[in-house]
């Protein structure tokens, strides 16, 4: 059985600067992750393609899809794989 991907953390969190997102594959696989606002709305793509077996560690830098520092507040980490689907809160401070 292939284990699904886990999002095993986000450090740090809260966050006032970068955050790390974690997660784990049993296989290589293609994965998508973005991050959403409180609307819903898809502000940055972190990772849409292959990723290998293993604990993978992708780094959000707080910008959006255009470059902007985005504000303090709540978003979230969505990750994508073999038509799973798991979502995490971001919780960010000033």
């Amino acid at each position: 059985l292939l284990r699904p991907p886990t999002v095993l953390g986000i450090a740090p969190s809260p966050a006032t600067g970068p955050v790390t997102l974690q997660f784990d594959l049993g296989r290589a696989s293609r994965v998508s992750l973005r991050i959403f606002d409180v609307r819903g709305a898809c502000i940055r793509t972190l990772q849409d393609g292959p990723a290998p077996a293993g604990t993978n560690l992708v780094t959000w830098d707080r910008r959006d899809a255009d470059g902007h520092r985005v504000p303090a507040g709540i978003y979230h980490a969505r990750l994508s794989h073999d038509r799973r689907i798991q979502t995490v809160p971001i919780v960010l401070l000033d």
